[in-house]
Order: structure tokens, then C-alpha cells, then sequence
């Protein structure tokens, strides 16, 4: 992913890192329950996203 014009790679790895570690902080920063409700919520979006993408295709191909 591409930040800014001519950002090397090793910049934009930096960039990542950091991003990764604020997130990783904020995180570690939360109570045990809020945590909790992050993370499950990120798997319920990705469970949805991924659900799309398999009954969408079934759905159409039964109506055709």
C-alpha cells in the first residue's frame, strides 16, 4: 500500500510497523471486555464479508 508519492518500501514498512504497534498499544490498553468486543466484532464483519461471498453466488445461481 502506497502512502505517498515516492515512498520507498522500506518507508512504507516503517510506516506499517508503527501503524501496527499504536494498534497492538491501544489494544493492550483496553479492559479485558472492550478487547473482547473488538476482536469479536472484527470476526462477526469477517464471518459476514465471507458468508457474502459464498451464499451471493449460490443465491444467484438459484434464481437463474
Amino acid at each position: 500500500m502506497v502512502y505517498a508519492a515516492g515512498m520507498g518500501w522500506r518507508s512504507e514498512k516503517a510506516y506499517e510497523d508503527a501503524e501496527r504497534e499504536e494498534w497492538r498499544r491501544f489494544l493492550a490498553a483496553q479492559p479485558p471486555l472492550r478487547r473482547l468486543y473488538i476482536r469479536s466484532r472484527r470476526v462477526v464483519m469477517f464471518g459476514l464479508l465471507l458468508a457474502g461471498l459464498v451464499v451471493l453466488p449460490i443465491l444467484l445461481l438459484a434464481i437463474n
